[in-house]
């Protein structure tokens, strides 16, 4: 799944190799914004939310109202409604584990963007 526009740009994009981790799906993930970039390549997500998410998507592009979010391992993404009219933004955090930082520090990557609706179909 990719998401673009403009100066914004997130993917989620299904790992086909392990490591499996229970009911979860590895996955990579990345996000730039600006000339800020981040991404985690070995992370996973709950398959029963990444199918929750596929769902609230679906429901979301038909209504334009309300919000779908996935939150895993690492990331999380946040596609919502911020008008009556329709129009909607993306808002998402990606993280990536560091064993040279000090305990309580990361690195990671939140950002967002206001996104044009006619883009919805394409990523649902």
């Amino acid at each position: 799944m990719i998401i673009e526009d403009g100066l914004f740009r997130f993917e989620l994009a299904v790992r086909t190799e392990g490591p499996w981790y229970g009911d979860g799906v590895a996955v990579r993930v990345a996000a730039s914004h600006a000339g800020f970039a981040g991404a985690s390549d070995e992370t996973w997500v709950d398959r029963a939310a990444l199918e929750q998410f596929a769902a609230d998507l679906a429901a979301f592009e038909r209504t334009r109202r309300g919000e779908a979010t996935l939150v895993g391992y690492a990331f999380r993404l946040r596609v919502f409604s911020t008008d009556r009219s329709g129009h909607l933004a993306v808002q998402c955090e990606v993280e990536r584990p560091s064993g040279a930082a000090p305990a309580g520090v990361r690195d990671a990557l939140s950002c967002g963007a206001a996104v044009d609706p006619g883009r919805l179909p394409g990523i649902v």
